[in-house]
């Protein structure tokens, strides 16, 4: 990778990681993060599909009757019900290049979720990650405020960090 090209995505890592800070740590929700133009217009469009439609009166009920109820309430190969699920944010905020999950909360299981669990739950979930944060929106800010859950933002390694890993393991000294 060309040395420009390098600190070009360094920089970019650390303005998202900054603007992620700004907001959930320092609690600034003067500029909360947002979702590129393109996404939210795509979000927009979508959740008026899903109204029109007439089934469901909110995003919320959408997303619980549909995207989570199976994940929830459908028995897995060993006969356990999920309390909660982790899944790509379809409509992410723009906080290029880091990868933005959504980590949900099956009703009535609040009270044992808290942000810090989800965290744990999360560092062991994901592999190879250099950083990860999870943070709960204030409740103004929630599209979706039906459900609980809490954002998830993660930068992986690339493939040429995890190589390197591999590398120097192989050189350890075995004892």
């Amino acid at each position: 990778m060309q040395l420009i090209t390098k600190i070009q995505k360094i920089s970019k890592i650390k303005a998202a990681w900054k603007k992620i800070e700004d907001e959930y740590i320092h609690k600034d929700y003067s500029i909360p993060l947002q979702r590129s133009l393109v996404i939210q217009q795509n979000y927009d469009q979508f959740k008026e599909k899903i109204i029109k439609e007439g089934k469901y009166q909110t995003i919320g009920q959408y997303f619980k009757e549909e995207r989570l109820k199976p994940i929830f309430y459908q028995n897995n190969q060993n006969n356990i019900q999920n309390n909660f699920a982790i899944l790509v944010n379809d409509f992410p905020y723009d906080i290029q290049p880091l990868q933005h999950f959504v980590f949900w909360v099956k009703p009535g299981l609040e009270h044992i979720y808290t942000v810090e669990r989800a965290r744990q739950i999360c560092e062991q979930y994901f592999q190879n990650v250099i950083r990860l944060e999870v943070f709960e929106n204030p409740t103004i800010l929630k599209s979706i405020p039906e459900i609980q859950h809490y954002q998830i933002f993660i930068q992986f390694k690339d493939e040429s960090q995890i190589y390197q890993e591999e590398i120097e393991k192989q050189m350890q000294p075995k004892i």
